[in-house]
């Protein structure tokens, strides 16, 4: 009498090898990937107990050591670990779309034909019936958890008129015939007349405009009337300070400088300027301590005045 054997009718390692791959495609896709039957994990029973059954005959025949039942040993650890592998994957796949679905659905209709069309339904003849059921079921455990959260009040939230009531007056709070005031009600604010479109103003680009402190180009402003009072006191640097007070003889400095024909003035740095200034053609100046440069009346002026240089006429 000969030992019994599996069936050997039914090729099983084509689908040892796709349950190979799709363990491995699944692992790397968010949504369910079709298994091509819905009687996938049927299939999959059926092997492993295909699988188990040679086990135990080349264990009988051969021994449990031998390379042949050594190797049956080694497919089916595989096996089991890439089926364990693609259960956990796929069921976290059927959690990400039952949620997918359920969280972006409209709150308020029980239309499912107005689902968010960005998660697509899954066709079920492509995928096994007992992941239909175990799907079923997470749908509803979403829509228990949506119904304790209120899920649909926070969703419905009532969006509040842009028209506003108007004020009641004074004679809706005092009785008699008389009233208060005897003055109808103020006409509800409406959107009437709100333009919805923002225009943009013109814009005047006149050079005049285009400078945010004009009143600092002005040396006779608030800056020409620093003092050596407000410098003390600490509230300027004491190099900006300029001497208010007139000069009491005709000795001054400045009287014994007159202006140069040109219209120029020759000055001495005493401190180093941190940045270049631009003189009268727009060129860049660097001016350093002990330099002796021959500049327009109007810089040295204003130079010598903040206290950046002296004069140096000859």
């Amino acid at each position: 009498m000969s030992q019994s054997s599996p069936n050997p009718r039914r090729d099983w390692s084509a689908l040892e090898e796709r349950i190979h791959a799709l363990s491995r495609t699944q692992a790397k896709r968010r949504a369910p990937i079709d298994v091509g039957t819905p009687s996938f994990w049927d299939d999959v029973m059926l092997l492993t107990a295909d699988l188990d059954a040679r086990i135990r005959v080349s264990a009988e025949v051969e021994g449990y050591s031998s390379m042949k039942t050594q190797e049956l040993v080694r497919r089916r650890h595989r096996l089991r670990t890439s089926l364990a592998d693609l259960a956990r994957d796929r069921l976290c796949a059927m959690l990400a779309n039952a949620a997918a679905r359920e969280m972006r659905s409209p709150p308020s209709t029980a239309d499912t034909t107005a689902r968010s069309q960005d998660v697509p339904a899954l066709d079920w003849n492509r995928h096994d019936r007992a992941e239909r059921i175990a799907h079923d079921a997470l749908v509803e455990v979403i829509r228990s958890f949506k119904k304790s959260i209120k899920w649909s009040e926070i969703l419905d939230v009532a969006i509040p008129s842009l028209r506003p009531s108007g004020i009641k007056p004074l004679d809706d709070f005092v009785g008699g015939t008389g009233k208060l005031t005897g003055m109808e009600p103020p006409a509800e604010a409406t959107e009437e007349g709100i333009s919805e479109t923002w225009e943009d103003p013109e814009l005047n680009l006149d050079e005049s405009s285009l400078d945010p402190f004009p009143e600092l180009m002005d040396l006779s402003g608030p800056i020409a009337e620093l003092s050596v009072r407000d410098a003390e006191d600490g509230f300027i640097p004491p190099q900006l300070a300029i001497e208010t007070t007139p000069p009491t003889s005709s000795s001054s400095s400045d009287e014994n400088t007159p202006d140069q024909p040109n219209g120029t003035r020759r000055i001495r740095i005493l401190i180093d300027l941190p940045e270049p200034i631009l003189d009268d053609n727009g060129g860049e100046i660097e001016l350093k301590k002990g330099d002796t440069r021959v500049c327009s009346f109007t810089i040295a002026t204003t130079l010598i005045q903040a206290g950046f240089a002296e004069a140096a006429d000859l």
